[in-house]
């Protein structure tokens, strides 16, 4: 299951406040603290299941980087480089 009907537009509501970048950093903040967590903590399974919670939260983010992709690259190649992302 995944959470990217409320994430997505709870990051894009994030991204108006504070631009894409800030979120796109605090999106991977947190699916880094997910995997640091889950080094220390992967064997207990209630902690488990709550840090997974915490990546499928943070992946509704990613629809954010084909954005700026299409911003700082030439549009040409965009429907190739949105294919690879």
């Amino acid at each position: 299951m995944s959470l990217n009907g409320l994430t997505r537009p709870f990051f894009g509501w994030i991204s108006d406040m504070i631009g894409r970048e800030n979120t796109m950093f605090i999106a991977f903040g947190i699916e880094g603290v997910r995997h640091l967590g889950a080094l220390y903590a992967g064997t207990i399974r209630s902690w488990f299941v709550i840090l997974s919670g915490l990546v499928f939260f943070a992946w509704g983010e990613i629809y954010l980087c084909s954005l700026d992709l299409h911003r700082y690259v030439r549009r040409e190649f965009a429907t190739t480089n949105a294919g690879l992302l």
